[in-house]
């Protein structure tokens, strides 16, 4: 049977009000909905009361024993984990786009650099109004209070921070996976990590989201490095931060097969000068990307970080090194409502000063 990497089994003894086992016991594991409780799975205690179901996502589930509830139960795969949740039209900005329009053809129309996503830490039935936030909350006006910050360009990516004085920041940070496919036996999985990324909120009493984007994922699972020669890259339609490779035929590396859009490229040219990028394209013959322009990325500690900088000191056209490293991918844009399935998300210890160094959101 095909095992979600994500769960783990709910496991325990059923016992009557006196502490006796009850044997071949019936039990059956629920989950709340918004509109009724869903049986999850149903089992039949051992001969020492013990059961065990099979494997289930994160979520606080309801343990009934012939028809009677005995407990509730918060589950987690990994206990040091936070729950997440698809977050509530509520909580979150409208129009945000999915990644396929990103990443969908030659002709993308949208810059992938302001991608954007967000996954909630905290559940639609707190009320937010009565007891607060399940995480401290940075008293600041992000319209007014991160000019000149570190975080400033949280703003620009997600422009609706400055829509209304009641939005702000969290005190803590996160760390965020996004894992798929979610069966052991596929060999191709894939990760997305972000590092140090705060929690906003968006509205008066809304929950607690975690703003994704591509300024704040962290280049992961190092691909490969590739020594080419002669392989020319050149501007495409005058955008200094979209660009083409153009590779001759004889001299397109297998590894290139690796390649999904999404991916990110370290590609270095004459006089040790770097561009990283993010593939957005990709034909046997050409590689499209656009400019990655996050400080995770070496293009931060360059300059201007676009092609124009790069161009102005160059002595010739040729990439000499690629460097491939695992960024997003389509998997991204399937995600159902169990988001808790494809996320996890922990806090940074090492960020949870508002001057954390793993946040990473360009200076400039």
């Amino acid at each position: 049977m095909a095992t979600n990497l994500r769960s783990r089994p709910i496991e325990g003894y059923i016992t009557d009000n006196a502490g006796n086992i009850l044997r071949n016991a019936d039990v059956v594991i629920k989950e709340d909905t918004p509109n009724s409780a869903v049986v999850i799975d149903s089992v039949k205690s051992d001969d020492d009361g013990y059961f065990i179901s099979r494997p289930i996502k994160n979520g606080v589930y309801d343990i009934y024993e012939s028809g009677v509830r005995v407990f509730r139960q918060y589950h987690s795969a990994n206990p040091t984990l936070i729950q997440c949740y698809n977050p509530g039209i509520n909580n979150v900005p409208t129009g945000t786009r999915p990644f396929a329009d990103y990443v969908g053809s030659a002709d993308v129309v949208y810059d992938i650099n302001q991608y954007r996503y967000y996954i909630q830490v905290e559940p639609e039935a707190i009320d937010i109004s009565t007891y607060g936030h399940i995480f401290p909350v940075w008293n600041i006006d992000p319209q007014v209070d991160l000019s000149g910050h570190e975080f400033q360009k949280i703003t620009t990516i997600h422009p609706e921070l400055t829509t209304s004085n009641v939005s702000r920041l969290t005190h803590t940070r996160f760390d965020i996976e996004f894992f798929a496919p979610l069966y052991s036996q596929n060999t191709t999985h894939r990760k997305i990590r972000w590092s140090g990324v705060p929690g906003a909120i968006f509205y008066e009493d809304s929950r607690i989201v975690i703003p994704l984007d591509y300024y704040s994922i962290v280049r992961n699972h190092y691909l490969h490095n590739i020594n080419v020669s002669n392989t020319t890259w050149s501007v495409w339609g005058g955008d200094q931060e979209r660009l083409v490779i153009n590779l001759p035929d004889g001299s397109i590396d297998s590894a290139y097969d690796d390649l999904v859009k999404g991916d990110i490229l370290e590609l270095t040219v004459a006089n040790g000068l770097k561009i990283w990028c993010i593939i957005y394209y990709k034909t046997t013959t050409q590689i499209w990307g656009r400019i990655w322009k996050s400080s995770n990325s070496g293009m931060a500690a360059q300059g201007t970080p676009d092609l124009s900088y790069v161009k102005a000191r160059v002595s010739n056209m040729n990439i000499s090194n690629v460097k491939m490293f695992q960024g997003m991918f389509s998997g991204l844009s399937n995600l159902t409502s169990s988001v808790g399935e494809f996320f996890s998300v922990q806090e940074n210890q090492a960020a949870q000063n508002m001057c954390g160094e793993a946040y990473s959101y360009d200076r400039a």
